[in-house]
């Protein structure tokens, strides 16, 4: 799993001299928002194979979040996705800041991330940095790998 993710970025570090975010990356940009905008209209209608349809459901996708793993679609999906789904309602998904460098079959995306709703009936305001690696199979582009990333809360109390 980990050598799948380094090929991955590699193969999109490597693509980056090619094709990005600008240019000649502009169609793989607005393809790749697409994704991920139908991934989190599904997420956030609480749509399990609406989100699957975005995804490589495969043993070779992963998710990583709040230091956790989740090692292929599985996994993530019993024992993250289903419950979270079921849990969370989201009133506010904002994605801003979207960079995109894409090769012919692989893309990296990064961005900044703003959720706000409830879980498990309690209420959240979360921003992170997420970083999502597509893959493109038969011309159709689905996530393969995430990694979430929220600032460290600040201790509460004296120090």
């Amino acid at each position: 799993m980990i050598r799948f993710i380094a090929r991955a970025l590699m193969v999109v570090a490597v693509a980056a001299g090619s094709s990005n975010a600008t240019g000649a990356g502009q169609p793989a940009e607005a393809e790749i928002a697409l994704v991920l905008d139908r991934e989190s209209e599904a997420f956030r209608k609480g749509d399990l194979p609406g989100v699957a349809a975005c995804w490589e459901t495969e043993e070779t996708s992963s998710v990583i979040e709040s230091g956790e793993a989740n090692w292929g679609w599985t996994d993530y999906r019993d024992h993250h996705l289903k419950h979270e789904l079921t849990e969370m309602r989201i009133t506010k998904h904002e994605r801003t800041n979207l960079r995109v460098v894409a090769g012919s079959d692989m893309a990296l995306a990064t961005f900044e991330l703003r959720l706000q709703g409830t879980y498990e009936k309690r209420s959240f305001d979360m921003k992170g940095i997420q970083s999502v690696v597509l893959r493109r199979r038969d011309g159709v582009w689905r996530i393969v790998h995430v990694h979430s990333s929220a600032p460290r809360k600040k201790p509460e109390g004296p120090r």
